[in-house]
């Protein structure tokens, strides 16, 4: 009887785990079919000197729906580096993306780019 009652309970225990793993599967699923993702064609540093407006053109047409544009005022005469090119660029606050990562449509994208000095 002991036995039966162990293998009853053994049954069960494993029902309850199957039904625990459903549902965080299905949460899961959810939170991450309800916002698309969105593949990066290139690393961080590919985008690093290309004109910021060529830049936020792409991350736009990629389908991100949040992107900042960061002026850095750093510069006098232009010679050693271009007005309006990207310094640096973070998706979801990572700056050193790989090619062919994936993020959120949501995520936040900073384009920082170079200015001239007021």
């Amino acid at each position: 009887m002991a036995k039966d009652l162990l293998s009853n309970l053994k049954d069960i225990c494993e029902t309850a785990v199957q039904v625990v793993d459903q549902g965080i599967n299905e949460i899961s699923r959810q939170l991450n079919n309800d916002i698309p993702m969105i593949r990066i064609p290139f690393s961080a540093q590919d985008y690093y000197r290309k004109n910021y407006e060529q830049v936020f053109d792409e991350m736009e047409a990629y389908g991100f729906k949040d992107i900042v544009l960061l002026e850095q005022k750093d510069l006098r005469m232009g010679l050693l580096t271009r007005q309006g090119s990207v310094e640096s660029i973070s998706i979801d606050g990572k700056a050193d993306f790989k090619k062919n990562q994936r993020f959120k449509e949501t995520a936040r994208v900073i384009i920082t780019y170079h200015t001239f000095e007021d």
